[in-house]
């Protein structure tokens, strides 16, 4: 017998409409279920049915589930950027930023934001608050720049109080740029993290917070400390203070005087 005369004719199951308008409503209350979730579900509800019967209910219907095309958001920030490799040269050239925490006595949280002039060791600034984000971050850069002009460069991590449109328009406007370093390497903005370390043991770990007045009231005077009275074994035990007039008579000074509007 010829085989273009005589072919096997699928038999329809009894309970294929039935389970077709079950899936049908199925998919309008979980649009997102793909097949095997269907199968599943079905399986629960008492229906004998296996996943390739589904599937074939499900594609003849053109149910799947179009698969998404958008892709995560990359990091910002890399390699070419980390201290060791994109090094400071001269005084007020690179500032390194980043955040430390704290609590106060009650348990609240606190966030320290610390400014680093990486090539002097300077202590720029350490701002306390319940939260920092990049309002605060922008205010902070803005008002040291105002003091001792724009950096060259500053270096953070990707984080979003540093890639904030807020913060990146405002370093545009200053003449500075960003350095975010590679996503999940603080080594890479190591000078900072060395600061981070004293602020951490020589002040958070030594003192108790009442409240955010208190912390920014004691976190600035230790700055001073730190700045003009304690030698630093990085710079030749000098002080950073001292450092960083070393550095301006050597002539190693970056000079940026351009300011916000």
């Amino acid at each position: 017998m010829s085989r273009s005369t005589a072919r096997y004719e699928p038999k329809v199951r009894d309970d294929e409409q039935e389970l077709t308008d079950k899936l049908a409503k199925l998919k309008v209350a979980y649009p997102e279920w793909g097949y095997k979730k269907m199968t599943r579900c079905l399986k629960n509800l008492g229906y004998e049915v296996n996943h390739k019967r589904v599937m074939r209910i499900w594609q003849r219907n053109g149910w799947q589930v179009p698969k998404s095309t958008s892709s995560a958001k990359k990091a910002p920030g890399v390699t070419d950027n980390a201290c060791h490799v994109r090094r400071a040269e001269m005084g007020n050239q690179v500032w390194a930023v980043d955040f430390v925490s704290d609590s106060t006595t009650d348990g609240r949280r606190l966030r320290f934001l610390t400014v680093l002039d990486e090539y002097t060791r300077e202590g720029l600034a350490i701002e306390a608050g319940r939260s920092m984000g990049a309002k605060q971050v922008r205010e902070v850069l803005v008002n040291l720049v105002r003091q001792r002009g724009a950096p060259q460069f500053v270096r953070s991590d990707n984080g979003s109080e540093f890639t904030a449109k807020l913060v990146q328009k405002a370093l545009e406007g200053l003449g500075s740029e960003s350095a975010f370093i590679a996503p999940g390497s603080p080594w890479q903005n190591g000078k900072n993290e060395r600061f981070n370390g004293i602020v951490g043991k020589e002040l958070l770990n030594k003192e108790l917070w009442g409240s955010v007045l208190e912390a920014q009231a004691v976190t600035r005077q230790w700055l001073v400390t730190y700045n003009t009275i304690r030698p630093h074994g990085s710079i030749g035990l000098m002080t950073p203070h001292q450092y960083a007039l070393h550095a301006r008579e050597q002539g190693l000074w970056f000079s940026n005087q351009v300011h916000d509007g």
